[in-house]
């Protein structure tokens, strides 16, 4: 069977203990069912570890009111599930918001056209280096850059064709690599003088960090593999000057879009948008 769409989702939430730690293995992981996050080390947060969703909340885990308060915020994938729930808690916070626009479909259901803290840029692909490079240009002091933009196919190897492994390359890994090198430019351009000058959180997938879960998707595994690596590498390079990198590695979120595909799945296992977002915003804020 070959199932095909836009991205599932990702979920993150506290991980036990600090400190950079090696990547766990997969037998570590047999007693966990809901999802996985890894986190980059250096972000004054925590090293790379394990965690399931959902689990007790934890108030001292999430951004106080108004943490981002007048600081600009860029979400790729902000008209999609998971991005709207990142979106709306950023606005809770007091975040101004850009969102950049591939397809002008996603601008029928969006529900931030009038929201004055919210900046919509329409015919913005940033899987593309000029278009990615036009849209960060113009965001004034930046702080952090959360990209949820990403699309999710599967099928066995021999059924995977030349354009839709290019594909799920280009929309996993591409937008995230452009995203992230914008990212940096602009942070280093505005960002402040202390730790953190700006954050960046990406999202992968759990096959990323256990490889045999991606049977069946390997294209998607490779690329979303590449985007753990990028935070990784990233999260080195940048450490010195105080720019926070994360990723997060999502099992499935329970959306809508979600359920009606997999009408037979067990939903209470599935992270919900909100609790994702809450744990996103840990991560990408000062």
């Amino acid at each position: 069977m070959v199932a095909r769409g836009r991205e599932r989702g990702s979920a993150s939430e506290r991980a036990p203990g600090r400190g950079p730690k090696q990547l766990l293995s997969p037998a570590f992981y047999k007693g966990a069912t809901r999802f996985y996050s890894i986190y980059s080390p250096y972000t004054g947060r925590v090293g790379y570890s394990l965690s399931v969703f959902p689990s007790p909340p934890n108030p001292s885990d999430n951004p106080s009111m108004n943490t981002f308060q007048n600081l600009h915020a860029v979400v790729t994938g902000g008209t999609g599930a998971l991005g709207t729930a990142v979106v709306n808690a950023l606005l809770k916070e007091g975040a101004h918001i850009h969102i950049p626009v591939f397809h002008i479909h996603e601008l029928q259901a969006c529900p931030f056209h009038n929201n004055k803290s919210i900046r919509l840029v329409p015919g913005i692909d940033v899987r593309s280096e000029s278009s990615a490079e036009g849209f960060y240009r113009d965001i004034p002091a930046l702080f952090t850059s959360i990209h949820v933009a990403g699309g999710f196919d599967m099928g066995p190897i021999a059924e995977m064709t030349q354009p839709r492994y290019e594909e799920l390359m280009s929309i996993n890994a591409q937008t995230a690599f452009f995203s992230c090198r914008e990212a940096v430019k602009r942070i280093r351009a505005t960002g402040g003088k202390t730790a953190p000058k700006g954050t960046i959180v990406n999202v992968a997938a759990r096959p990323a960090a256990i490889a045999t879960l991606g049977a069946n998707m390997v294209a998607y595994t490779m690329s979303k593999s590449a985007v753990a690596a990028l935070t990784q590498s990233l999260a080195e390079e940048l450490r010195a000057e105080g720019i926070w990198v994360n990723a997060v590695l999502p099992s499935i979120l329970d959306t809508p879009a979600n359920r009606k595909s997999m009408p037979d799945a067990d939903y209470s296992t599935w992270p919900k948008v909100d609790q994702v977002a809450a744990a996103i915003l840990r991560l990408a804020s000062p």
